[in-house]
């Protein structure tokens, strides 16, 4: 279904005019302020009933009215000032026997679908407000929550790698051996030093004692043969203290000493290698939060294709990246980066899939050559796609319209 006529009264810029489209596609053409926005917003406006302008009577009038007629059905929309006031007033026929349709602004909509869609301003925008008017146009609400989640795990990735980054600072390479030692008590090795030394001094004067024992034992032997039997026990008590000796072996007081002397630094070391122990420890941590983080990423992104997906998976080239926002044969979708033909081109199979049983799109195509308006043009007719397209012309003061079957133009004045 296609917009068959069209007749304007006293809306904005226009006086009067009226215009048999015929379902064709139409060039609206003009300078500034010829009336080129006035006539399209006008039909879009009658069609849609949104971006009503806050001053849509022209001039002095007292009323403006848009008359819209398509295959089956005819819209009018007028508007009529009272004191301040602007009332307006929808009204939807039945083109087949005249009669009056109930409800017309609820079956109006089931008609037509969502016009809001436009290529042009679509491309001039960023990723992020691209992927937000996306969204809006085709009512997807799930790309919000998962765009919460994902700036969720980017926010903890930041955090985790700038932990990760004062971490690894302090971390020096250490020898786990000496990180599973404790840290050892100056107090306890003092004590066990100090009772060595006391252990082999009691040893030293022992022996001292027994090699007393034996010079008396010889004195004894020499001076006198009726002690024999004191000499016998001084032997038998020599006999016993050698075995006593043979069993003590000596504590190495020079490995004692050397410990009590490196204490410190044998200590500071075990701590440090401790401290790296725990950093490293940490360090796992944190690469394990990053990899988890980076796994759910991932599928959030993956799911949020999925879905941008359902809804252009019929455009071939088409596709989201998340860096990027939304591309065009890898590309991204920018007025400044791809063919401008194709972009429009992706663009209106875009918005055909928002329409319902009226097939007509519009957009502003003034930047556009002679040649990727052909390209656009070609594509619509083949689509079955009525367009409106606006195209400044500086030289050209009264509006002018032009069709894409015909050189058949209609002129207003606007005044």
């Amino acid at each position: 279904m296609q917009i068959e006529n069209v007749k304007i009264t006293n809306f904005k810029g226009i006086e009067s005019l009226g215009v048999e489209l015929g379902g064709r596609s139409v060039f609206v053409v003009g300078g500034n302020a010829a009336g080129k926005t006035s006539f399209i917003s006008a039909i879009f406006l009658a069609l849609t009933g949104k971006n009503m302008p806050p001053n849509p009577i022209k001039g002095t009038a007292r009323t403006a009215k848009i008359e819209v007629e398509m295959d089956g059905f005819a819209v009018e929309l007028e508007f009529k000032k009272k004191g301040k006031k602007i009332e307006k007033k929808l009204s939807l026929f039945s083109t087949a026997d005249g009669e009056k349709i109930e409800s017309p602004r609820a079956r109006l909509d089931q008609i037509i679908g969502n016009l809001e869609f436009d290529p042009f301003e679509f491309m001039r925008m960023q990723p992020t407000p691209q992927l937000n008017y996306f969204c809006k146009v085709f009512k997807i609400d799930g790309v919000n929550a998962l765009n919460m989640d994902i700036q969720e795990i980017n926010e903890v990735v930041t955090y985790e790698k700038k932990r990760l980054a004062s971490v690894s600072g302090n971390f020096e390479f250490f020898d786990p051996k000496t990180a599973e030692l404790e840290i050892q008590s100056l107090s306890n090795l003092n004590n066990d030093y100090l009772a060595a030394v006391e252990y082999n001094r009691t040893t030293e004067d022992f022996r001292i004692k027994m090699q007393s024992q034996k010079a008396r034992r010889e004195e004894i032997f020499a001076e006198i043969e009726l002690l024999k039997a004191e000499a016998e026990v001084c032997t038998d008590n020599a006999t016993k203290g050698e075995f006593w000796i043979r069993a003590r072996v000596e504590r190495d007081e020079a490995e004692l000493k050397e410990k009590l002397d490196n204490l410190e630094e044998t200590n500071e070391e075990i701590k440090k290698a401790q401290e790296n122990k725990t950093l490293s420890d940490e360090i796992d941590k944190i690469e394990v939060t990053l990899e988890t983080a980076k796994t759910e990423k991932a599928a959030k992104i993956t799911e949020k294709k999925a879905l941008i997906a359902s809804h252009t998976k019929a455009i071939e080239g088409f596709d989201y990246d998340e860096t990027l926002g939304f591309t065009l044969n890898g590309l991204p979708f920018h007025i400044d980066q791809n063919n401008t033909a194709a972009q429009i081109v992706a663009g209106l199979k875009l918005g055909a899939g928002l329409l319902g049983d009226v097939k007509i799109a519009r957009f502003e195509g003034s930047l556009l050559d002679q040649e990727s308006l052909d390209a656009v043009s070609a594509f619509a007719e083949a689509e079955g796609l009525q367009l409106f397209v606006e195209l400044v012309d500086r030289n050209e003061k009264e509006l002018r319209l032009e069709f894409s079957e015909d050189t058949q133009n209609e002129t207003t004045k606007t005044k």
